[in-house]
């Protein structure tokens, strides 16, 4: 049996309905090395889709944390740790 094709992508948005209210949660996924990871919590997340009214301003900024090969574009050092990523991550 063939193995299963990895998934390459370095971002996806996911939006899963809540029922029965009728909102809906978006889930914003990058990986650590995404060219855009500094910046998509506000240009993406809530620029694009914590504005829509289902979602009631609400969402999930979620970042896979593989190898550490990040480029520190918040101004600082490089993040050595995941929990230092989202400390300046939360910070930005």
């Amino acid at each position: 049996m063939p193995s299963p094709k990895p998934h390459t992508s370095l971002s996806r948005v996911t939006q899963w309905p809540s029922r029965p209210h009728g909102n809906q949660l978006t889930i914003e996924i990058k990986r650590e090395s995404h060219p855009d990871l500094w910046k998509a919590i506000r240009q993406q997340l809530v620029a694009k889709y914590g504005r829509e009214s289902a979602s009631d301003g609400y969402g999930i900024f979620l970042v896979f944390w593989f190898t550490g090969q990040l480029k520190a574009s918040d101004g600082g050092t490089k993040p050595k740790t995941p929990q230092e990523l989202q400390q300046r991550l939360i910070a930005s």
